[in-house]
């Protein structure tokens, strides 16, 4: 009797011991499929020049419109009336005093501020130079102003930009002096007739 027991217990050792070897065999199956599955999208994504960090990345990319503050050397490009054209502003200078032919000698803001300025007319038509004024400078409470045309010891902008030609110049602000500065370009046209592009600059980039 106590044999028969013995073998009994054997057996269903023997039994549950089988039946483990055989599900961690299928496991193991499942998890090479996996593996598998998985090696396969991964050469798929690198055939495509892609990765799962890419393709995340994708979707938070952007690019330049209205809304984007660009920095000086950036390119701007403005669709308006006059025409389609690049502004490249490259570098910003103070100078405390302008020479005697000028309409007046000394600023009455604060600071004379000079900006170079590159323009490429990447339209069809020409665009006269004076169209181009239109751009504005501000400080971070909102105020802004134009440039002056009229003083000679200033590199002004004049003439037709012909299409394809690029042109460099300078905007003279009589403006305070700012730990900020923005300066736009499209900004009092109406939305339908242009885009507005705004560059910002700090003022440890001023020469």
């Amino acid at each position: 009797m106590h044999n028969l027991s013995r073998l009994l217990i054997y057996a269903l050792v023997i039994l549950f011991a089988l039946i483990g070897c055989k599900t961690a065999t299928e496991e193991d199956g499942n998890a090479g499929s996996n593996n598998e599955s998985t090696t396969n999208l991964t050469e798929e994504e690198d055939s495509l020049g892609l990765s799962e960090t890419e393709t995340s990345d994708s979707d938070n990319e952007t690019t330049q419109d209205s809304g984007d503050l660009l920095k000086l050397g950036d390119i701007g490009i403005l669709e308006t009336p006059i025409g389609e054209f690049e502004a490249t502003p490259t570098s910003v200078k103070f100078v405390e005093e302008m020479d005697e032919d000028d309409p007046y000698q000394t600023p009455d803001n604060g600071t004379f501020v000079i900006i170079d300025i590159t323009i490429t007319n990447i339209g069809d038509e020409g665009i006269a130079s004076e169209d181009i004024l239109l751009a504005r400078l501000h400080d971070l409470r909102g105020g802004g102003m134009a440039p002056y045309d009229s003083f000679d010891s200033v590199d002004n902008f004049e003439g037709v930009i012909e299409p394809d030609e690029t042109v460099t110049g300078q905007f003279l602000f009589d403006y305070s002096i700012e730990d900020t500065y923005q300066l736009s370009f499209g900004e009092l046209a109406l939305d339908s007739l242009s885009n507005e592009v705004r560059w910002e600059f700090d003022l440890d980039e001023v020469e």
